[in-house]
């Protein structure tokens, strides 16, 4: 087995089949099957599920699937690592809630290309939750992540603290709800639109109502924070998302917000990566950047969000581990 075989196994597992993979590949299709299958027979042990519709990873799978992301990453590393004043080059991928990757994503992609031009940056969008776990399969190499304590598998670093707002059109006669603030308790006893319960963003408006001592019943229950806002657009619900993701629409006045109080609802962003293994020079260098920009975003947001102490900048360095969270996550959003 070598690297041309993990390239192989890796790219069948993410496009989900072999015919896919074959065409990305550059590989006939039959050559590409008896790879894999000169893989498993050296393993001694079955790699993939064949099916109707394709192939996803057995158990033992996953786990070269793990390996086989790591020792790719740091394989295409060796030439800028060891080739040193050309820069970093190669591909990293960067986890972003949908928030802050419909502000920030092509704000990071224009600025890598004016620092680091030969490294191509993948934005990957998902919930926290989700950025979790791909974190930790190595599916991503960096992630902005909503939380309260972190596993301990993690590295992290927090960038800012955002409030969660209720808002609504600024229609005559829609908005009901006097001056800011509003309390938790008058913001439910509203029709709301809000995350289901899976979402992060609900488990903490949930707690809230309960220290509230009201109940939290929505009138509509979606995850998806572009259609929430959609269905607030027409004026059938109030919303309640957290700062970052209405904070355009406020910009050009589609939008009013109230802050919630008694209690007030915050959430705390963090940039993450994996701390027991090393970072490439690539990811090290993007996570620099990635929180550079990410802070100068908050310095200039319309409210709602507040900055961490400069003090929390992360030491990423491709030479050693990082040191290590502590407990784990709560409200992923």
């Amino acid at each position: 087995m070598d690297i041309r075989h993990l390239r192989y196994f890796v790219a069948v597992v993410e496009h989900g089949s072999f015919l896919s993979a074959a065409r990305k590949l550059g590989v006939a299709q039959p050559a590409l099957s008896l790879h894999l299958r000169n893989m498993e027979e050296e393993l001694e042990i079955k790699l993939l599920n064949r099916h109707a519709r394709g192939v996803l990873p057995t158990e033992a799978g996953d786990r070269l699937l793990q390996r086989a992301r790591i020792i790719l990453s740091e394989f295409s590393q060796i030439r800028s690592d060891v080739v040193g004043d050309q820069g970093p080059t190669g591909e990293v991928k960067v986890g972003l809630p949908a928030n802050i990757a419909d502000l920030f994503g092509v704000h990071l992609i224009e600025a890598t290309r004016f620092r680091y031009p030969k490294v191509r940056v993948s934005i990957v969008e998902g919930m926290s939750a989700f950025l979790l776990r791909w974190l930790a399969a190595g599916d991503v190499d960096i992630a902005m992540i909503y939380g309260g304590s972190m596993p301990k598998s993690l590295a992290v670093h927090h960038a800012w603290t955002e409030e969660l707002q209720i808002f609504a059109p600024p229609k005559p006669g829609y908005a009901k709800l006097p001056n800011q603030p509003v309390t938790v308790a008058d913001a439910v006893a509203l029709p709301l639109v809000i995350p289901g319960v899976r979402h992060g963003v609900r488990a903490v408006l949930e707690a809230a109502a309960v220290s509230a001592g009201v109940p939290l019943e929505p009138a509509i229950e979606i995850d998806s924070y572009r259609q929430i806002k959609q269905v607030v657009e027409r004026g059938l619900a109030y919303g309640v998302l957290p700062a970052t993701a209405i904070q355009q629409d406020v910009a050009a006045e589609h939008f009013v917000t109230w802050r919630l109080i008694k209690p007030q609802i915050e959430l705390k962003a963090y940039l993450c990566y994996r701390a027991n293994q090393p970072l490439s020079t690539s990811a090290a260098a993007l996570g620099q950047l990635t929180w550079e920009a990410l802070r100068a975003m908050v310095k200039e947001s319309l409210g709602g969000m507040k900055l961490a102490a400069e003090s929390n900048r992360p030491a990423v360095s491709t030479n050693r581990r990082a040191r290590p969270a502590k407990r784990v996550v709560k409200d992923a959003v």
